[in-house]
């Protein structure tokens, strides 16, 4: 048995068996496995995972906790799968669970950043990456869309101000809640939800964000 734990105890301290090697090479595995072509979503979840009770656990950092609203113990995570066109297939292309309080963090945006690239050079530059709110952020546009060129889709906050380009020949600046109200719904779709077809409206028009060179455009549905 002594001889057991010694043998196992070595191959674990192996560099072969570091976070991020292994990320990596699961990376490559499941890019190869998902079939990635351009119309593959890219999901990126950025959460978080609360601790509530936890006080000695390593590198335990403060998060936001979203459902509750309040500060709390934990950890921030990043999560990407790859989902494909019809929705029912997916696979778990990059898992990361860190801390503000981990040696050698530097900021949220790097750690973001990081993995975007490197979802973007394994796909090679295939799928359409995809982010609830939380990536509604400027540099992450300019390094998705400018810098990587990637295709993407990011759930806007309401109160994000855009150019509403071609509004009345001459251009409009508003936060987008307010063009969602004037944009026509001049399109629909049926698609299923929880088992269901149900009827969506939709328009879209060209916008322009500070900073971002790449065409954007504003989805409301």
């Amino acid at each position: 048995l002594k001889t057991s734990e010694n043998r196992l105890s070595y191959h674990l301290n192996s560099k072969q068996w570091e976070d991020e090697s292994m990320r990596e090479a699961h990376l490559d595995w499941a890019v190869g496995e998902a079939k990635i072509g351009k119309d593959t979503v890219l999901f990126f979840d950025l959460s978080d995972i609360t601790k509530k009770y936890a006080k000695k656990m390593e590198h335990l950092g403060e998060v936001y906790d979203h459902d509750k609203k309040e500060k709390a113990n934990g950890y921030w995570e990043i999560n990407v799968e790859a989902i494909n066109e019809k929705g029912k297939e997916q696979m778990v292309l990059w898992e990361e669970i860190y801390s503000q309080l981990e040696p050698g963090f530097k900021s949220q945006n790097e750690k973001i950043f990081r993995v975007v690239e490197k979802v973007a050079k394994a796909t090679k530059g295939k799928g359409v990456l995809v982010f609830d709110r939380g990536g509604d952020d400027e540099k992450l546009m300019h390094k998705a869309f400018d810098e990587l060129k990637m295709l993407g889709i990011i759930r806007q906050v309401g109160t994000r101000k855009v150019v509403w380009i071609g509004w009345k020949g001459e251009g409009k600046g508003a936060p987008v809640h307010e063009i969602a109200k004037e944009l026509p719904m001049q399109y629909s779709k049926f698609v299923e939800v929880e088992g269901k077809k149900k009827k969506a409206s939709y328009g879209y028009c060209q916008v322009k964000v500070k900073g971002i060179d790449s065409k954007l455009y504003l989805v409301v549905v």
